[in-house]
């Protein structure tokens, strides 16, 4: 999760995902570093393409909280991908504090302080 997040934050997804890559996983469909390259790809278009007044600021959070959602959620990823799907915000747990549109916004936050 701590490398979306810096994925999110702008870090290169080389470097982020180096360590990860190392790990044996039999059962995937595409490497962890296309996955990576992948999320940075959807953040830039996401960036520059959405032109709709957003509930998030940045708008690219609600990207991020569904990569959140997705890889700390226990629910079906059937669920999930028809709740992005259908435009569903992720949980608020996953972007409250760090939307700057929420009246609970908070600055200088902890990594990971949404599993807190």
């Amino acid at each position: 999760m701590l490398a979306f997040d810096n994925i999110f934050y702008g870090s290169d997804p080389d470097e982020v995902l180096e360590e990860l890559a190392k790990d044996k996983f039999d059962h995937y469909l595409n490497s962890i570093k296309l996955i990576g390259h992948l999320a940075q790809i959807f953040f830039v278009e996401q960036e520059y393409a959405y032109s709709k007044e957003s509930n998030y600021l940045p708008p690219t959070l609600f990207l991020q909280g569904w990569i959140r959602q997705f890889i700390d959620s226990p629910d079906e990823i059937d669920n999930l991908t028809m709740s992005v799907a259908n435009r569903r915000p992720p949980a608020e747990k996953y972007v409250d504090k760090e939307n700057k549109k929420s009246k609970n916004h908070v600055e200088g936050l902890r990594p990971l302080w949404y599993l807190q």
